[in-house]
C-alpha cells in the first residue's frame, strides 16, 4: 500500500486493527506496515524525523513479508526520484546502536550502490552513522527500535525491491521523493507526486 490508498491494516490472523486506513505522506505517528499498527516517529527529542522524509510520499508492506525469501515489490514512478530505505538497524547482527549489518541478509542494497545518508543524525550521536528514523511498535509514543536511511536515485519508470530476509526483525520502510526537472539543483529540491503504482511478485529463478 502506497500514499492515496485506502485500506483496512489487518494482523496475521485476519483481525482489523485500523478500519479504512488512509495512507497520507510520510511523518510523524504514520502507520509503518499492512499487517501492525507501529508507527514512524522521531528517533530522541533532539533527532527528529528527517525533514527530507517528511511529508514525502510512502510505500507501507507487510511485517510478515521480512523473512520471504521470495518477496520483490516493482515500483513505478512519474518522475526522476529520489528513493529512501528504511532498514531495521538490528538486521544481521541484532545491534539496534549500529547501521544493518548487509553480509548475510538484504546483500542487494550493497551490491545495488544504495548509500547511507547522514544528515540529520542517529540516536547515538555518531556522525559517521546512517540518519535514522524510530519506530514505535507499540503505537503508545515510545521508541523501540531504529531504522537507517539509505538512497538511490532512480529515473522515471519501474524498479524492484527485493527480500528483507530475517525474522524478528521490522521489514523495511520505502519513501519516494520526486525531483523537479529539468533544473540541475534538482538533488536538493525534493517534490512530491512520484508514486504511480506498486506490485508485489515473486521471483523466479
Amino acid at each position: 500500500m502506497a500514499t492515496g490508498m485506502t485500506f483496512d491494516i489487518q494482523n496475521p490472523t485476519g483481525t482489523v486493527l485500523a478500519p479504512s486506513y488512509a495512507v497520507g505522506t510520510f511523518g510523524e505517528d504514520a502507520k509503518a506496515m499492512t499487517d501492525r499498527l507501529h508507527d514512524y516517529n522521531a528517533a530522541t527529542l533532539g533527532v527528529s524525523l528527517p525533514s527530507y522524509l517528511v511529508g514525502k510520499e510512502y510505500i507501507m508492506i507487510a511485517n510478515n513479508n521480512r523473512d520471504n525469501a521470495a518477496f520483490a515489490i516493482d515500483v513505478t514512478i512519474a518522475q526522476h526520484s529520489l528513493v529512501y530505505l528504511l532498514i531495521d538497524n538490528r538486521l544481521g547482527d541484532n545491534d539496534n546502536t549500529t547501521p544493518p549489518n548487509f553480509s548475510t541478509y538484504m546483500k542487494w542494497v550493497a551490491e545495488d550502490l544504495w548509500l547511507p545518508v547522514s544528515l540529520n543524525g542517529n540516536q547515538v550521536g555518531n556522525p559517521a552513522f546512517a540518519d535514522v528514523v524510530g519506530l514505535d511498535e507499540g503505537a503508545d509514543g515510545s521508541v523501540n527500535q531504529y531504522s537507517s536511511v539509505y538512497l538511490k536515485i532512480f529515473p522515471a519508470g519501474t524498479f524492484t525491491l527485493n527480500e528483507f530476509g530475517e525474522a524478528g526483525r521490522n521489514m523495511y520502510g520505502v519513501v519516494v521523493a520526486g525531483i523537479p526537472e529539468p533544473s540541475p539543483v534538482a538533488l536538493a529540491l525534493l517534490g512530491g507526486g512520484a508514486l504511480l503504482m506498486l506490485s508485489r511478485r515473486r521471483r523466479t529463478g
